[in-house]
């Protein structure tokens, strides 16, 4: 499955119910990195990044990752900040 095809399971995921740890775990399998998974659960749950942070942060997936999310928390922000910048 591709990275776009990965967002949107993971997207669907969520709209039919799944709780954000079993989509962070799917991400982890399909072998997302710490900021496209930030990224990808923002877009799945329309959370912020600081939020898909917490959320991973408290998942048993990324346990003991709090130094290097804090890291991929500043690189998703800046990500989406470019984002937003490009679409405007």
């Amino acid at each position: 499955m591709d990275k776009e095809a990965t967002i949107a399971r993971a997207g669907s995921m969520a709209y039919e119910g799944a709780k954000p740890e079993k989509v962070i775990a799917f991400l982890h399998e399909a072998g997302f990195n710490q900021v496209d998974s930030m990224l990808a659960l923002r877009r799945a749950f329309a959370m912020s990044v600081a939020d898909a942070k917490e959320a991973m942060a408290k998942s048993p997936t990324w346990a003991g990752s709090g130094e290097r999310l804090d890291e991929a928390a500043e690189e998703a922000s800046q990500l989406v900040a470019l984002e937003q910048k490009e679409t405007t």
